[in-house]
């Protein structure tokens, strides 16, 4: 019997395809250049490339390479900054959670996202931070690493799952982990936890025994764990 539910944040709790566009879409705009439609972002943000590299090829197609530090720094200031605006709450998100703590389930957030204040807020704002006995981002436990490195992701991820357990009452087998990425199942395996993969239209899929696609389908597959 699951009674311990760790939850991603970013794209398992939120919708973030709005956000990730208009996060390439501003600082274009800052800097004159030329958008492409939000469909190509689409597909090379399904061949799993990070912001970077997306902006590298496009910039290069307008010859406008020199142009990537200062759109990158341009991108992290819109992140902080006017991020909230645009983070969206998955459909039927608050119900589940309803249905969760009704159920005496503990549920935590955790977090590779190395904006805690933005994601506080948010979570604040939609009313949610009684629904969560603990959040833990990377900073909580002091790692100060590049979170746009896939390694690095799974370091962070592996490390708080593990903080997470150890600073529990549960037993492995009561422990169920829901991400949305590689690195989250990966990070739940070396801890040898149980793994529901959230699966999003704007991201790459991966191979995984226990998928979903919205919040009604994450219900049903809690129920027979």
């Amino acid at each position: 019997m699951i009674r311990l539910i760790i939850f991603d944040f970013d794209d398992t709790i939120t919708d973030n395809s709005f956000l990730d566009y208009n996060a390439f879409v501003t600082p274009c705009k800052q800097l004159k250049i030329k958008i492409p439609q939000q469909n190509e972002f689409i597909k090379l943000r399904k061949k799993g490339l990070i912001a970077k590299e997306i902006m590298m090829k496009i910039l290069k197609k307008q010859n406008k390479e020199d142009m990537l530090s200062e759109y990158l720094e341009l991108r992290k200031k819109f992140l902080f900054k006017e991020s909230i605006k645009y983070l969206i709450l998955k459909k039927n998100t608050k119900s589940l959670l309803n249905y969760l703590k009704k159920s005496s389930m503990k549920l935590v957030i955790c977090s590779a996202n190395n904006n805690k204040k933005r994601t506080i807020k948010f979570i604040k704002k939609n009313n949610l931070r009684s629904k969560f006995s603990k959040i833990l981002f990377m900073d909580d436990l002091n790692f100060h690493i590049d979170n746009q490195q896939k390694n690095n992701r799974i370091l962070i991820k592996s490390s708080l799952l593990r903080h997470i357990i150890k600073t529990s009452s549960f037993k492995k087998k009561e422990i169920l982990y829901i991400g949305n990425s590689d690195e989250d199942k990966t990070a739940a395996k070396k801890n040898k936890i149980q793994f529901i993969y959230f699966q999003n239209t704007y991201l790459p899929n991966i191979k995984n025994k226990n998928t979903v696609y919205s919040m009604s389908e994450l219900q049903i597959k809690i129920k027979r764990f």
